[in-house]
């Protein structure tokens, strides 16, 4: 197995993205009832991005997977730095991103909007 530091970058990365992903979803699952329970107004369903995000963020896991599928491809066969830097890169930028943008859409039905 040649540049096994190569490897151990992709796994790590792979881990990074594997545990924001799943802290997103268990922060979803424990936030509806909290933000149901907090919100002054009384609503039906969640905004749009919210729901969606409460309904499907348990496959955002897939991304990760998908990732590290693809760099392990380009390590075997294609053998081309730049592409795995990318999908190193990517990793790293989902890791980071994800738990932003959860933070965000749980944060917009607690806005006040319409007062």
């Amino acid at each position: 197995m040649k540049n096994q530091s190569l490897y151990i970058r992709l796994l790590i990365a792979t881990a990074a993205a594997t545990v924001s992903a799943v802290f997103v979803a268990i922060y979803s699952g424990l936030s509806v009832p909290v933000v149901l329970a907090s919100v002054h107004m009384h609503f039906d369903v969640f905004p749009l991005f919210t729901q969606w995000l409460a309904n499907y963020c348990w496959y955002a896991l897939l991304v990760p997977a998908c990732l590290l599928a693809a760099g392990i491809f380009v390590l075997t066969r294609w053998r081309n730095k730049a592409a795995f830097e990318l999908v190193v890169g990517f990793q790293w930028l989902f890791a980071l991103v994800w738990p932003l943008c959860c933070f965000l859409v749980w944060l917009l039905p607690q806005v006040p909007f319409g007062e």
